[in-house]
């Protein structure tokens, strides 16, 4: 794109318009890229979890374990 930009000749400030353009549209998708959307998504986490740390979520529960060893046929297909 460069070439474009810094181009003389016949046609070439048409062709500088078109470079121009077409560079900051490059940088300007660039920089968002690089930092408002990490920064964006840095804000809204910080911001999320705040509020789930807010409500209050109720103390886990143990669930029982099945198929232990002693319980039920083996896994052989009940020889033992």
């Amino acid at each position: 794109m460069l070439p474009l930009v810094l181009s003389a000749g016949a046609g070439a400030n048409s062709r500088k318009i078109l470079g121009a353009t077409v560079l900051g549209g490059m940088l300007a998708a660039t920089l968002i890229a690089i930092f408002v959307i990490p920064v964006t998504f840095y804000v809204s986490e910080r911001f999320g979890r705040g509020r789930q740390q807010q409500a209050a979520l109720p103390a886990p529960t143990l669930a029982p374990i099945h198929g232990a060893a002693d319980e039920g046929p083996a896994a052989d297909g009940g020889r033992r």
